[in-house]
Order: C-alpha cells, then sequence, then structure tokens
C-alpha cells in the first residue's frame, strides 16, 4: 500500500490534521510505554538563549525525573 503509514506523535502536534481530516486517530487498547527525552550540551561552549530555555521548562516541568550529570 503507498501513501499509508503509522506513527505515535503527541495530539497537540498534529491537532489541525485531525480536524481538517487529513489524519485519523486510532485508539489504542493498551497504553505507550512511557517515553524520555534526553539531551546533551557542549561544556566548552555557552547555550544560546532558546537553548537555555528549553533547559528551564524541562527542568521545571519534570523536575523529579530530569538528571544531570558532570
Amino acid at each position: 500500500m503507498y501513501g499509508y503509514g503509522a506513527a505515535f506523535i503527541s495530539r497537540s502536534f498534529v491537532q489541525e490534521d485531525l480536524h481538517s481530516g487529513k489524519l485519523h486517530e486510532l485508539k489504542l487498547e493498551d497504553p505507550l510505554l512511557p517515553r524520555s527525552i534526553g539531551f546533551a550540551v557542549r561544556r566548552d561552549r555557552k547555550l544560546s538563549v532558546a537553548a537555555e530555555q528549553f533547559v528551564q521548562m524541562i527542568g521545571t516541568q519534570l523536575s523529579e525525573d530530569v538528571k544531570f550529570f558532570d
């Protein structure tokens, strides 16, 4: 079948496509396994303002799950 595929993606990213009918949502019987986010930064470079804000956002929203390594 050409042009068909499946993906697990956050609903908020495709809300407009769902409303327009471009995408169709299938309900799962079993929930997805927990997901994690990881990122690495170079110690010898300063982060951009956007990157600093991203790190702050992740740290604020997921403070109990965030691990920083030296």
